[in-house]
């Protein structure tokens, strides 16, 4: 196992980390273009550029900057400690996990890939799209901005929030103890699961399905349907163009 570490006024390109290495970048260094198969830890005042996440490799943003990562399949990064990685790429199999005083901002999850925003966490301005493709916001973790495009999925799970969300022909869940505050609904739908509550949703060439036990307040309709239902015998919620029930 070798451990480098980079320093202040330090600067280290294309770096190979191996599997069981690690490269520990501290405050005033600099590492650009690593290829990460082991462990790349950025803390407080170190900064990574285009970092390519690979399977089986590990980027820990612990208080330091991480701009353009590329989070390939079975490669994961984790967020905490003032941690503030911008402009990631979650591919198909890749893991970005947000957790307590860490922010993300512009991530991109692509088809199967996975961001977990929990414990303190923020994550802005995510752009999930693509089959497979997911957000899951829980206990603790927010998600403001958050755009949902084709076929991608944002859960907000209990203790979670998520504002101002736009679904483009996207889906958002809201479970028991889950937030959705002000989402649009653009050509996707929103489904208030039992406990689960919406707050100023605007529904546009779009749907809201309320289940039993979910609570919608202040939705709008514009050119959509909003539905309040009683699932039963793993029926859908009937939908009303231009209605909002309860």
């Amino acid at each position: 196992m070798t451990v480098t570490t980079v320093g202040f006024n330090q600067i280290l390109t294309g770096a190979v980390v191996n599997a069981g290495d690690t490269l520990n970048v501290l405050s005033g260094g600099t590492v650009v273009e690593t290829d990460d198969f082991g462990t790349e830890e950025v803390f407080s005042g170190g900064t990574a550029f285009f970092t390519t996440v690979r399977n089986g490799g590990f980027e820990g943003v612990f208080g330091g900057t991480a701009n353009s990562t590329d989070v390939q399949g079975g490669g994961f990064e984790a967020v905490f400690d003032g941690g503030a990685p911008s402009g990631t790429f979650v591919g198909s199999g890749g893991f970005e996990t947000v957790g307590n005083g860490g922010t993300a901002t512009g991530t991109t999850v692509g088809t199967s890939g996975t961001e977990i925003v929990v414990d303190g966490g923020i994550a802005s301005g995510t752009v999930v799209s693509g089959p497979g493709s997911v957000e899951e916001v829980l206990s603790g973790g927010t998600a403001s901005g958050t755009v949902v495009g084709s076929a991608g999925f944002e859960l907000v799970g209990s203790g979670g929030t998520a504002s101002g969300t736009i679904l483009q022909a996207g889906f958002e869940q809201l479970f028991t103890g889950g937030i959705a505050i002000g989402t649009i609904v653009d050509r996707g739908e929103q489904f208030v699961g039992s406990g689960g509550i919406a707050s100023g949703t605007i529904v546009s060439r779009g749907a809201q399905g309320v289940f039993s036990g979910g609570i919608a307040s202040g939705t709008i309709v514009d050119s959509g349907c909003s539905a309040a239902a009683r699932l039963a015998a793993g029926r859908s919620p009937s939908r009303t163009p231009g209605v909002s029930f309860g």
